[in-house]
């Protein structure tokens, strides 16, 4: 038993020469990290020394569970401190040796990495099943997550050699089968993607003998990319096939633009002529006051007049809300015409014309 492999690494045998002091007198200070590293290799050196000295109890056995709570913190101090490779393997193979020399405490790790390669096995499989049912973008990366999470696993787990080798053989196979099933789902969707795409192509430019107004194209357009969005695609395939509804944008603003300045003139003539009826009101006013007393205009003219003056301000108001919004729409159309429109290549310097 305390030959196996442990964490997957083979023990070479032997121990160290010299002191952790003494291998690394050979670092130079020539930068921070060099001195980072030969501090992080005898401060892990002393922790090593602990775990095998602090846990053993007057009758010569082992506080186990101290023991491991230790174990599990150098465990952890090895993945995080930068070490040099060298130094490294003696410093894993001691690390490895602490467990080895009791043989209760080996007999508690195997104990715990049959009970981990359990849980991870049972993990792995489930995940097996769930990659034979994906079929879309949800079920994708619902799967892509729970192998994250199992791949976490094997760094947190204490497991012998041959368990680690178990598991991470039936990861593999996990893995081969979910850039398998990708590929294949990537293709079929990317298919899909393409017709979504061309379809809409035709229905925006008449091909399919429909007659679509400007906001029923756009609205195919915007529902075309939300579904093509919704695929499970590669960024580069995604922006190659929203990239191709680029011509039925350009159909559709154009329209919308055409649609806006039609508009914009309406409003213009509309507010040119309320602001005529305007003009005639307040002449009316002014000529009605300045008979007052003398025909006997009554009231009820007069508060009709006002009423009209009053109505006629609110509709000039309303007209030139209503034709900045036109304008404000024509600048974004004429803004996202620009965007899809293809551009020119630039010329490189040396094949400009001389003026």
């Amino acid at each position: 038993m305390a030959g196996e492999i442990f964490q997957g690494r083979a023990i070479d045998g032997g121990r160290p020469r010299g002191s952790a002091s003494s291998r690394t007198r050979e670092f130079s200070s020539r930068n921070p990290q060099v001195d980072k590293a030969r501090e992080n290799v005898i401060a892990l050196n002393k922790e090593l020394e602990a775990l095998a000295s602090s846990h053993r109890l007057g009758d010569g056995t082992y506080d186990v569970p101290g023991f491991f709570e230790h174990g599990n913190r150098i465990g952890k101090l090895f993945r995080a401190m930068l070490l040099p490779e060298e130094d490294r393997g003696w410093l894993w193979l001691k690390y490895m040796e602490s467990y080895k020399k009791d043989e209760p405490i080996w007999k508690e790790f195997e104990s715990r990495s049959s009970k981990n390669s359990g849980v991870l096995e049972g993990r792995i499989n489930a995940a097996l099943t769930m990659a034979g049912a994906a079929k879309d973008v949800n079920g994708m990366h619902e799967l892509g997550r729970q192998k994250f999470e199992i791949a976490a696993l094997f760094s947190q787990y204490q497991l012998t050699g041959p368990d680690r080798k178990r598991c991470r053989d039936l990861f593999y196979m996990l893995n081969c089968i979910i850039d398998s099933k990708r590929d294949i789902l990537r293709s079929e969707h990317y298919l899909k993607a393409k017709k979504l795409a061309e379809h809409c192509l035709k229905r925006v430019s008449g091909e399919t003998h429909e007659t679509l107004t400007v906001n029923e194209a756009i609205k195919e357009i915007k529902s075309a990319q939300d579904a093509i969005r919704g695929l499970y695609l590669e960024n580069g395939q995604r922006e190659e096939v929203l990239r191709t509804l680029n011509p039925a944008w350009e159909t559709a603003c154009e329209a919308r633009r055409n649609s806006l300045e039609a508009d914009i003139g309406r409003w213009k003539t509309n507010i040119e002529r309320a602001e005529k009826s305007l003009q005639g009101l307040e002449a009316s006013k002014a000529r009605m006051q300045r008979k007052e007393g003398k025909d006997g205009i009554g009231e009820t003219a007069r508060r009709i007049l006002q009423e009209s003056i009053a109505d006629t301000e609110r509709q000039i108001i309303e007209r030139q809300g209503r034709l900045r919004e036109c304008r404000e729409k024509l600048a974004q159309a004429t803004l996202r015409l620009e965007r899809v429109r293809p551009r020119n290549p630039r010329v490189p310097a040396d094949e400009k014309p001389a003026l």
